[in-house]
């Protein structure tokens, strides 16, 4: 189990369990499992698995136009909830990582900002910017564990101090 942003690159493609605290959570929505399109020359109907309109038309060979048929499409619920370190495990002064998890099925609308949780993750990668090849990670969660926590919990010792003078 790693903190959020102590893992390495090579970590994509594997199953990780990352620890950390909700701080956005988007609306949730559908996702496509698999879209179904309709060539609206000839109505032969062409599947992809990723939502894009094909590039071609498998009966007339043409590039659409195409009309998306949801009636015939599968779609998935579908959520993203940005984790990061929660306050008190924060390096002063630095901006802490952040990771982004893709919430499918049954965890859709299981989180709320402020929620502390492990999320059991299959790591994947994305470009940033293909100009400077830089690419970041990001999370598609199995399962998600919320972990109960009090204000008890917290160990407010080392910023008592900064504490009172903003008070």
């Amino acid at each position: 189990t790693f903190p959020v942003g102590a893992y390495s690159i090579d970590r994509i493609g594997a199953l990780t369990h990352v620890r950390g605290q909700v701080t956005r959570v988007a609306e949730s929505g559908g996702r496509f499992v698999e879209a179904a399109y309709e060539c609206q020359r000839c109505g032969t109907m062409t599947y992809t698995p990723d939502g894009r309109e094909p590039h071609e038309c498998q009966g007339c060979e043409r590039q659409g136009p195409w009309a998306i048929q949801l009636s015939q499409s599968e779609l998935i619920d579908h959520q993203l909830v940005r984790l990061q370190r929660p306050p008190e495990q924060s390096r002063t002064g630095a901006r802490d990582a952040t990771l982004d998890v893709s919430l499918e099925g049954d965890l859709v609308g299981s989180l709320s900002p402020g929620d502390r949780v492990t999320a059991a993750t299959i790591l994947d990668g994305e470009i940033d910017n293909e100009d400077e090849g830089t690419v970041s990670i990001r999370g598609h969660a199995n399962n998600v564990e919320q972990q109960e926590t009090t204000y008890e919990d917290l160990d407010i010792d080392a910023y008592e101090d900064e504490i009172r003078r903003i008070a």
